[in-house]
């Protein structure tokens, strides 16, 4: 038996109201998890967005590290590599700004005095430091254990006992014209291998010895001066070649990229 038919007029009003209230409130909840789930609905190009940014910020932290290095060092950058006396690989650029990525208890484990890849050694390096680690990218381990980075550095800045210095380059090309770091998407090396470094102006496609991204049209790099930018794959090369030297007398402006 329907008891509702015996309600008065005013109380049947109550209840239908009471129950619009009920529907739109349902609705304001469904709205609101919609657009808290919408994130994992759109495109994929824009979902890529997020990761570049965050591979972006990486670099300008291994670039702050790089530069906060130079003020204890007379303005020379880290070594790309450091050997022995005999001329033994020992450890790469990347192992020497650890201790300015907040890592500086790991840095203090490390054998400086034996190669990266000595048994002694191998607990340190067998470990991810997350700034090293492009976001978009899974392969995190070689077949080894080593733990892997997805950054490289610009060749013509670092190499066996060399480097250059920020005054060195300040004088010459220019900070901001002068790539230091960026993205490789490749034959990814272990963040203590002592031959991470490319040569940027031989292309910004990806492969082997090249710089690349996983991202369809562009490669996060960062200056000299700890600028980071996005430059595109198909750039003139010989602006890239301008941009990847250090001191080669090309002129350039930052509008020209």
């Amino acid at each position: 038996m329907n008891d509702s038919a015996k309600l008065p007029p005013e109380t049947k009003k109550s209840i239908f109201k009471i129950n619009i209230a009920v529907v739109i409130f349902v609705i304001s909840i469904f709205t609101v998890f919609v657009l808290w789930t919408l994130p994992t609905v759109v495109p994929p190009g824009r979902r890529r967005i997020a990761p570049k940014l965050a591979s972006m910020n990486n670099l300008r932290n291994i670039g702050l590290a790089v530069v906060n290095y130079t003020s204890g060092h007379e303005s020379n950058m880290p070594l790309g590599t450091t050997t022995d006396q005999q001329g033994k690989p020992l450890h790469s650029w990347m192992t020497a700004v650890v201790p300015y990525l907040d890592q500086v208890g790991l840095a203090n484990q490390i054998k400086y005095e034996k190669p990266w890849n000595d048994p002694v050694n191998q607990h340190i390096f067998t470990t991810n430091i997350p700034v090293f680690i492009n976001p978009s990218i899974e392969k995190t381990t070689d077949s080894k254990g080593y733990a892997l980075t997805h950054y490289t550095a610009n060749s013509r800045l670092f190499g066996v006992n060399k480097s250059y210095s920020l005054d060195e380059i300040s004088a010459a090309d220019g900070m901001a014209v002068t790539i230091m770091l960026g993205e490789i998407n490749s034959k990814f090396p272990a963040w203590g291998s002592t031959s991470n470094f490319r040569d940027p102006a031989k292309g910004l496609g990806g492969g082997p010895d090249h710089f690349g991204s996983p991202y369809e049209k562009s490669v996060n790099v960062i200056f000299s001066n700890g600028s980071g930018k996005f430059l595109s794959k198909d750039i003139d090369p010989k602006i890239l070649k301008a941009l990847s030297t250090p001191d080669g007398g090309e002129p350039i402006s930052r509008t020209e990229y």
